[in-house]
């Protein structure tokens, strides 16, 4: 009965037990699963615990908590600003090469609407998994100018310095570029 708070103490408890003693895969999967109902739950103590669970177990069954990415981004948009601020934390920990233009897509939303106290974090932190993850050049200077339009004054000097070398690449590659065209002429 998870909706009494007795039956989702006895399945965190068996959550916590399932992650502790190192279980097979199907086990850890039905422990993230539950922690996926967890997010659905109307009490913003139970969608807390869930995150922050979610959130250590992402670096141990990915690919379980991957399942959840559309509920932990929907938590993006909850009131609670502790809820906002795990599942932004937990959301960048998601980020991979194969989902990165689905989850800047929206982290950049988010960034966008976020509140002040957020916007220095996020931006940050979109930049280095732009970084890290571009499917290439074009998409990354992409991606750089939408944080710079959306923060505009509370970017971070490493933000600044990533820019800059990006924009630095770009005119050096694009120079090339020409100089070879008008060479061949």
């Amino acid at each position: 009965e998870t909706s009494k708070n007795v039956g989702n103490t006895i399945l965190y408890e068996t959550v916590l037990s399932i992650m502790d003693i190192k279980s097979e895969s199907g086990l850890r999967v039905l422990a993230v699963n539950i922690l996926g109902r967890f997010l659905l739950n109307n009490d913003k103590n139970i969608r807390y615990v869930a995150l922050n669970t979610l959130l250590k177990t992402v670096y141990v069954d990915t690919s379980a908590v991957q399942r959840h990415r559309t509920t932990i981004l929907e938590c993006l948009k909850d009131p609670d600003v502790s809820i906002r601020r795990r599942a932004l934390e937990l959301s960048f920990a998601l980020v991979n090469t194969n989902n990165v233009r689905t989850m800047m897509k929206e982290l950049l939303l988010f960034l966008e609407r976020a509140d002040p106290e957020f916007k220095a974090q996020c931006s940050s932190n979109i930049v280095h998994a732009a970084e890290r993850f571009a499917p290439n050049k074009r998409w990354h200077l992409d991606t750089l100018l939408r944080v710079l339009v959306a923060v505009s004054m509370v970017v971070t000097l490493s933000v600044r310095v990533v820019f800059t070398n990006c924009c630095f690449q770009v005119v050096t590659v694009s120079v090339g570029q020409v100089w070879g065209s008008l060479n061949q002429n």
